[in-house]
């Protein structure tokens, strides 16, 4: 039998334990998916019951492009989603994402869910509704179905050639001016050291990024995927669902997410993942 067909993923977290409707919703998603599975239509229905970001994320690697329908349901806290956890009330975005991982992460922008289905999963149209009423953070795989070879072996071979990034232009208005390294360490607000920096051109509004020296072909792809991800939805004037209110560290994973599944950064798999993100 084909190992192609689709994969239904469904995904609930009841981060309070005072959800008694989700369980109900849950069996009654899952019993209509097990109709479609029976008759073939779909290979099988993932179900996580105690959703935290690192277990969605693991469904999203593994099952990558066969996950035609993704939903989630849930707590919604303003405009963050309540996930899954062991521990004590944690932000997501209020430490470094591995250790966030290792204490249990709770709570996660909208967008961030949705923007994993599209690159991952771009025939994904879950609704990413909260039972309490959130809203929808929207299909942001649809219509962008691309046929990417993925990088299987990305970040291994020979150093990024920066000179094909002069002049790019990219989906959304964007445009990089230039990409160069740095001779010097870089350092971020804080002091600290920073893998990347980008400044924009006051005439053009086109990025020049610098990245810092002595970093693998890897540390470089997904520090250019995340500085593009970062300052494209800064200049966006509407910027897509996927990318509303991201944390510093749910834009690295989106770069390590987008780096793993397109492979190295070049012009055009950066604008692969625009589109996949609806710019």
């Amino acid at each position: 039998m084909s190992t192609n067909r689709p994969i239904v993923f469904l995904a609930f977290a009841d981060a309070r334990s005072d959800l008694s409707a989700l369980k109900v919703e849950g069996w009654s998603l899952k019993d209509q998916f097990d109709e479609l599975k029976r008759r073939g239509v779909i290979a099988d229905v993932v179900v996580e019951e105690k959703a935290s970001l690192k277990r969605i994320y693991s469904v999203f690697q593994k099952y990558r492009d066969r996950i035609a329908l993704f939903h989630f349901g849930g707590h919604a806290d303003g405009d963050r989603l309540l996930l899954q956890s062991a521990f004590e009330l944690r932000p997501a975005y209020s430490e470094g994402l591995a250790t966030a991982w290792e204490r249990g992460t709770e709570a996660v922008s909208n967008g961030i869910l949705t923007a994993l289905a599209a690159i991952f999963a771009p025939r994904a149209i879950g609704s990413l509704l909260g039972v309490e009423g959130a809203g929808a953070a929207g299909a942001g795989a649809e219509g962008a179905g691309i046929a990417v070879e993925k990088g299987t072996e990305a970040g291994v071979g020979a150093p990024l050639d920066l000179s094909t990034f002069r002049n790019a232009q990219l989906r959304g208005g964007t445009s990089i001016e230039s990409i160069t390294m740095s001779e010097e360490p870089i350092v971020d607000v804080s002091g600290g050291p920073a893998l990347g920096h980008t400044s924009t051109n006051l005439g053009t509004g086109a990025m020049e990024i610098e990245i810092a020296p002595g970093l693998s072909p890897e540390e470089q792809s997904i520090t250019i995927y995340h500085e593009v991800i970062e300052v494209a939805s800064l200049q966006a004037k509407q910027p897509p669902p996927t990318v509303l209110d991201l944390s510093e560290q749910e834009i690295d994973l989106l770069a390590k997410t987008a780096h793993e599944q397109y492979g190295l950064a070049t012009v055009e798999t950066l604008n692969h993942l625009l589109r996949d993100l609806g710019f």
